[in-house]
């Protein structure tokens, strides 16, 4: 039997690191990933600013709190009343 790909559940870590990550068919000989497995600081808004604005829009948000802006290559985005808006950090 080939597999091409495995699906599993990462362990929680809350801060920025690479573990070595090894896999197994057998459950004793394991063979090392190359790269590991990198974990990544989740991100947590704590305050937007202004709380407020026009129903006609183009209000320009200051999001703040934890690891904005730390999504490591991906687009930013946020989402108002259904609406998906491009972010900028």
């Amino acid at each position: 039997m080939r597999i091409d790909s495995l699906r599993m559940r990462s362990g929680e870590l809350m801060t920025d690191t690479v573990v070595p990550l090894s896999v197994s068919v057998n459950g004793r000989d394991f063979e090392a990933v190359p790269g590991g497995f990198t974990y990544y600081t989740p991100p947590a808004a704590s305050a937007v600013s202004p709380a407020v604005g026009p129903a006609a829009g183009s209000t320009s948000l200051v999001v703040t709190g934890y690891a904005i802006g730390a999504a490591y290559g991906t687009q930013l985005e946020c989402m108002l009343g259904g609406l998906v808006v491009e972010a900028t950090p």
